[in-house]
């Protein structure tokens, strides 16, 4: 085994020595190849080695050989001379341009092109240079010589903020045109930065002050705030491409306040009113456009489509109105108070004692009176005779009185408690909708506080939305009080687009139900957004 182990290494030595070997003659020959290659390709386009020289042939014995041709010389061309092509050969010498350069004299320059402009500026009258990015200190490039920039300074007036405004709106209208709303709809955003001043409250203010002293008071600047608004209805537009129609109305609103009776506010207003189902107020703006400019068949058309779904949708209220109060079940959701009645041409009498404690006997003996000289019943409305029905079925006064000081007050409990009941009731709509009014609407927002979430305030308006042909004032006083909650603005923010048709809606039927006046649902609607 010693003896083996020296003969293996020095076989394996040997095999390395001879493929370092082929390795490094395999690499000669590839370059010497290379070389061979190198050295046609040189000699076949000239420029390498020098082609190998002919083999001498005398010539015939009877042919004199002819001297050799000398070709002559070309002269060499002069200064400024053109060529062939027409262009000037440029014979300076290197070192002479760097001479050159340091006898450029650049004020000198400046100087003449200075005089140049003046010269050319008073032969034809011509316009101080304004540039779109409102220095003063334009800038341009001139044609010194020899290949000299040189930035000369031209003097122009500041771009006031109408101008930039015009360009930006101009720009916009041209992205609109080629169908790029969004880059539009910014655009138009970047002019009204410029029309920040021009407000209705200023317009107001302008007004004002130049009708108490016309001499003195600056005149109204009605070409900003007319562009203002046009700059405003401009974008309502765009949005209304992207189907912004929350954002619409309220640009639209704006531009009205800048210039009352603006046809295309109120168009696009009444469009994007149409688009969120708000029916009452598409009519009244498409009818005032119809108004003034009847040959408008695209507003005759919107007008008479949200009229018909205007009717449809008060046929509605009408039957959900008439099923209720055929519902022998139903009972009412405000206290009732008592109304006197006079037949029309009867004589007065006295109250009697029977009257003064409000007895059903007895005013309906008084409705059933006949008036002199007449043959026929008096008319008594139909929601009277209702509620003469209801009252018949009605229990006696002193168990009224019983259940009533029986009713449980409203309960206090905390969110934890709140939270743990409400979950437990998520399949039963009617329970969690008693639930909240045991609790009752105005302690929601002590019970919420900080923790209101965007899944709670949907489940309450699923909720009310489920009841809304019963509760629906319960429901606005819900809505009424949610907006005292913690954070409320932010939760509003979480919720879905279906959740927030669905706050929509209710707001719709709070304006139709006249739950309140209308101008207290309008600014609660506008707290929520919708």
């Amino acid at each position: 085994s010693f003896q083996l182990f020296p003969a293996v290494m020095s076989i394996e030595v040997q095999k390395r020595i001879k493929d370092n070997a082929t390795e490094i003659r395999s690499y000669f020959d590839d370059l010497y190849k290379w070389q061979d290659e190198i050295k046609q390709q040189d000699s076949s386009r000239g420029s390498g080695a020098a082609a190998p020289k002919a083999k001498f042939v005398p010539p015939p014995r009877t042919v004199a050989e002819a001297p050799p041709k000398k070709e002559a010389k070309k002269p060499a061309p002069k200064p400024g001379a053109k060529t062939a092509e027409g262009l000037a050969r440029d014979v300076t010498p290197m070192p002479q341009y760097y001479k050159n350069w340091d006898k450029f004299d650049v004020d000198k320059e400046l100087e003449k092109l200075d005089e140049d402009e003046e010269q050319a500026a008073k032969q034809s009258h011509h316009k101080p240079l304004t540039r779109d990015d409102g220095d003063i200190n334009s800038k341009r490039t001139s044609t010194a010589q020899p290949n000299q920039r040189v930035n000369v300074k031209l003097g122009g007036r500041r771009r006031s903020p109408l101008d930039n405004a015009h360009s930006a709106k101009d720009e916009a209208n041209k992205l609109f045109a080629a169908g790029r709303f969004r880059e539009a709809y910014e655009v138009y955003t970047a002019a009204l930065s410029y029309l920040e001043r021009f407000t209705p409250q200023a317009q107001e203010q302008q007004r004002e002050a130049f009708a108490k002293d016309p001499e003195n008071a600056s005149p109204v600047e009605e070409e900003g705030f007319q562009l203002r608004a046009v700059v405003f209805c401009n974008r309502a537009m765009a949005l209304l491409k992207m189907e912004g129609f929350h954002e619409v109305v309220k640009d639209c609103s704006v531009a009205l306040e800048l210039r009352p009776g603006m046809a295309k506010a109120l168009f696009r207003r009444g469009i994007a009113s149409a688009k969120l189902k708000r029916w009452k107020a598409a009519e009244r703006d498409l009818s005032l456009v119809v108004e003034q400019d009847a040959t408008d068949t695209k507003a005759a058309a919107e007008l008479r489509v949200a009229r018909g779904h205007l009717e449809k949708e008060k046929e509605r209220v009408r039957q959900r109105a008439q099923r209720l109060m055929c519902d022998p079940k139903r009972r009412p959701a405000m206290p009732l108070r008592r109304l006197p009645i006079k037949i029309m041409g009867a004589p007065d009498q006295p109250p009697t004692e029977q009257t003064e404690k409000g007895e059903h006997k007895a005013r309906s003996a008084t409705l059933e009176l006949r008036s002199e000289g007449t043959s026929r019943a008096p008319y008594v409305p139909r929601a009277v005779r209702m509620q003469q029905e209801a009252a018949a079925r009605r229990q006696p006064a002193a168990a009224k009185a019983k259940a009533q000081a029986s009713t449980p007050a409203p309960r206090r409990v905390n969110f934890y408690t709140f939270e743990r009941e409400w979950t437990a009731m998520k399949r039963n709509p009617e329970a969690r909708l008693k639930y909240l009014q045991s609790i009752g609407a105005e302690l929601l927002p002590g019970l919420f506080r900080e923790s209101l979430t965007s899944e709670l305030l949907a489940e309450m308006v699923e909720t009310l939305s489920a009841a809304r042909e019963t509760q629906l004032p319960f429901a606005w006083q819900v809505f009424s009080a949610l907006r005292g909650a913690n954070r409320f603005g932010f939760i509003l923010g979480l919720l879905s687009a279906e959740e927030r048709f669905l706050v929509g809606d209710l707001f719709d039927a709070f304006l139709m139900e006249e739950v309140a006046p209308e101008e207290t649902i309008e600014q609660v609607r506008q707290t929520y957004g919708v």
